[in-house]
């Protein structure tokens, strides 16, 4: 993928947003904090830090979108027990 990816954290203000993805990819939204990614302002992938439960638009390649996310989150929660 090419194209700029944003990776911005879940909040209550995005819900209506991850549940249209989520209905789309016909999958639970993550529970807990997530993290999403956005590719031109699109919600692309959302994925959940606890569990890494992935949500991502079946109209996309969005494989290597769920890594990163998967990746980002065991980073923030590896860092979360450090701590």
């Amino acid at each position: 993928m090419t194209e700029p990816i944003t990776i911005t954290n879940y909040t209550e203000a995005d819900a209506p947003k991850v549940w249209r993805l989520a209905a789309l990819d016909d999958r639970r939204a993550p529970r807990g904090p997530a993290l999403l990614a956005y590719v031109h302002g699109e919600l692309r992938a959302a994925v959940g830090v606890n569990d890494g439960h992935a949500v991502a638009d079946p109209f996309h390649p969005t494989a290597d979108i769920v890594d990163m996310l998967r990746l980002r989150a065991r980073s923030e929660l590896t860092e979360a027990v450090a701590a």
